[in-house]
């Protein structure tokens, strides 16, 4: 990655959405249930960095291997729930194989949660850093020495 000298925020002028998934292996030993859910999860992600969900902006993963974590930026939650429940995309069939197959298991828990962020309600600061977080998806701007302090950032955020 190459590293961008200086310092950087990112604006929104529209709200925007952070959906994190994550899952936790309770039994190491049962591997074919845990192995399923390694399984299933890659396509879909596929599917959606090759554009197949209006609104979805990246992925951030926190590779664990007993508590993986992804960490999703949405245009809004209404483009993120149009994709869950899209037939014709695969988030539907993972959903219903993983309750067929995984769900009723003890071995392994998922848990997600969704944010709307405001414009107004974020801030960010990025320094001599490749890009990060929200600067990943969305354009970076210079940070002036007028704007250093974060009470100023989170008025232009």
């Amino acid at each position: 990655m190459m590293i961008k000298e200086g310092r950087y925020f990112v604006k929104r002028e529209e709200p925007f959405v952070i959906f994190m998934l994550g899952m936790r292996i309770h039994n190491l030993w049962n591997v074919g249930k845990w192995a399923q859910v390694y399984r299933l999860i890659p396509p879909m992600l596929e599917e959606l960095e090759a554009g197949g969900a209006p609104g979805y902006l990246g992925s951030i993963y926190k590779v664990s291997f007993r508590e993986p974590l992804i960490i999703q930026y949405w245009n809004s939650v209404e483009e993120l729930h149009t994709y869950s429940k899209a037939k014709d995309k695969l988030h539907v069939p993972v959903w219903k194989t993983f309750n067929q197959q995984v769900g009723k298991s003890k071995d392994i828990g998922i848990w997600h949660e969704t944010y709307t962020i405001e414009p107004s309600a974020h801030e960010n600061i990025y320094v001599n850093m490749p890009p990060k977080g929200l600067g990943q998806f969305s354009p970076l701007i210079s940070l002036e020495k007028k704007r250093r302090n974060y009470k100023e950032r989170f008025k232009q955020s």
